[in-house]
Order: structure tokens, then sequence, then C-alpha cells
């Protein structure tokens, strides 16, 4: 399955439409998207506008490729679940987010073995078929692993967890 998600804040169709663009050209591949409060509703595979914890964990466990915004919930989960992400950063020229901090997340997490980013300048589709040629041929990075655990001590200490 290939797991599309535009996270729980934000609507982000342009992330959507190219999901569902490549959905229907890969029609042998399972597309499944959590689109949110977004305008678009796909045509070419099953989706929902939110997902709770429990189905969003045994979904990432049939998953083969994340596809979504360059949120750090989602970059977690992807390194967690050993997945690898394809990131469609939301950019603020376009109205999809208050600054571009998540073009500076996916730069710096471009240099992953296990993450893609998407840029315009290259076919959508193709970087799909690349980033599945990984999927069991990696292992997560150490460092990747490491920066996940920190980041999660750190956030439980801010929550007093």
């Amino acid at each position: 399955m290939i797991f599309c998600t535009v996270g729980t804040q934000l609507p982000y169709n342009r992330l959507l439409k190219l999901c569902d663009e490549s959905a229907s050209i890969m029609p042998d591949y399972n597309f499944f998207m959590q689109i949110g409060e977004s305008d678009y509703i796909p045509k070419n595979s099953a989706w929902v506008r939110n997902i709770n914890e429990i189905d969003y964990h045994d979904k990432l466990k049939k998953t083969q490729l994340i596809i979504g915004h360059a949120g750090m919930g989602t970059i977690l989960s992807a390194l967690d679940y050993n997945i690898p992400i394809i990131l469609v950063p939301r950019k603020h020229a376009l109205n999809e987010h208050r600054n571009d901090h998540q073009l500076a997340t996916a730069h710096k997490f471009r240099h992953y073995s296990s993450i893609f980013v998407y840029d315009e300048s290259s076919d959508f589709t193709e970087l799909i078929f690349k980033a599945l040629s990984f999927v069991g041929e990696y292992e997560v990075d150490k460092k990747s692993k490491e920066f996940s655990q920190k980041l999660v001590l750190i956030v439980n200490e801010l929550l007093g967890n």
C-alpha cells in the first residue's frame, strides 16, 4: 500500500492531486489517502478525512511507501516503521502554510537514504517508483534512529510525561 497523508492540521490539495494522478496511472498499486479538511476528493483510491491512532498504526504496518507533507510526525512515523517516504513540503507562496519551515525540514532530511523530496522539476510518479525500489533494501541510518529517539524524549519531557 502507498499511504498518502496530509497530516492533521491543514488541508493540502496539491499533495492529494499529485497522489491521485499517480494512482490513476499505477492501477497495480493500492493507494490510501488521509485527506483531512482538504477540498480535493480522490477519484482513484480509498480515502478518509481523519484516521484514529490505532487505524493509523495498522495502516503503517501494511505500507510500502508514505507520501506526505514535511511534518515531523509523519517523518518520525516513517523512520520508526522503516518505511521510505516522499516529502512534498507545503509552500508559503502557495498559501499552504504560514511560512516555509517545511522546505527547511525537507532539506535537512533529504540526505537520508529512505527519504525522498519532491520538487516540481521532477516526475512525481517516477519518484514513487524510485522510492518503492528501496522497500526492504535499506536500514534506517543509525543517525536517523538516534535523532528520532532524542526527539521523542525531548517532546515527552516538554509534555511532562
